[in-house]
C-alpha cells in the first residue's frame, strides 16, 4: 500500500507546471514506490512458492489460489517492469510518461491487469464455498459457537484434508 500511495503522489508531484523541485520530489517518490511494490510483489512470489511446497498442508478448497497465484506472478512482473521503466528510463520513446506508447501501454499495462483479473475471477467461481453442516453443527460437539455457525462456517475447516 505504501508504495502505491509514493507512486501516486510522485505522480501528481511531476506535472511540468510544477517547479522543478517538487518534479524532483516526484521522481524520487515515484521511483520510491516502484521498488516498493517490486519488494511487495517479490513477498507475494516468495510466499506462493512456499505455499507450493507445502500444498500438502494448504486446505484442499484453497490449493487453486496457489496454482492461480502463481499463475498470475508473470503477468503481474511484466506490469511492474513497465513500471519501473516507466520511473527509470530517460530519454525513452516507449517508457514516456507524458507521451507513452500506446502499444506498449496497452499490451504492457492494460492487458496484463486484465489476464490477473480473469485469472482471479475464475479461481473465485471455481473455489468451492464453505458449506454449512447441520448435523456436526451445534453446542456439545467441540465446534464453533452458534453465532458463527449461522454465517456458514464449516466445523471441519481445521482439518486439512
Amino acid at each position: 500500500m505504501v508504495g502505491l500511495v509514493l507512486s501516486v503522489a510522485g505522480g501528481v508531484e511531476i506535472i511540468p507546471t510544477n517547479s522543478t523541485n517538487e518534479i524532483s520530489t516526484g521522481n524520487t517518490l515515484r521511483k520510491i514506490g516502484s521498488i516498493l511494490l517490486l519488494v511487495g510483489w517479490l513477498a507475494c512470489l516468495g510466499l506462493n512458492v512456499l505455499f507450493l511446497f507445502g500444498i500438502r498442508q494448504v486446505w484442499q478448497g484453497d490449493r487453486l489460489l496457489v496454482y492461480f497465484g502463481l499463475a498470475s506472478a508473470p503477468f503481474l512482473l511484466v506490469r511492474l517492469i513497465y513500471l519501473l521503466g516507466l520511473c527509470f528510463a530517460t530519454n525513452s520513446k516507449i517508457f514516456d510518461t507524458f507521451s507513452p506508447n500506446i502499444w506498449a501501454l496497452a499490451f504492457l499495462q492494460v492487458v496484463m491487469e486484465c489476464i490477473v483479473f480473469i485469472l482471479f475471477s475464475c479461481v473465485g467461481i471455481l473455489v468451492p464455498k464453505i458449506k454449512q453442516t447441520t448435523e456436526q453443527d451445534g453446542p456439545g460437539n467441540g465446534s464453533f459457537p452458534d453465532q458463527v455457525t449461522k454465517l456458514g462456517q464449516n466445523s471441519q475447516l481445521e482439518v486439512i484434508p
